[in-house]
């Protein structure tokens, strides 16, 4: 292997480690906006029906 294609090569793997973090930071977000309201809606109409 050249040494070109080894300098690509790892150009390449760390462009796609960087990819797969966003990715899962994305999904984690995803996980997280999901939720939320979700939870907020569990959570106000009791409170609003007590008071």
């Amino acid at each position: 292997m050249s040494k070109a294609a080894k300098v690509l090569a790892k150009k390449v793997l760390v462009v796609d480690t960087i990819a797969k973090l966003l990715q899962v930071a994305g999904n984690l977000l995803n996980d997280f906006n999901t939720q939320t309201p979700i939870r907020g809606a569990e959570i106000r109409p009791p409170t609003l029906g007590y008071s």
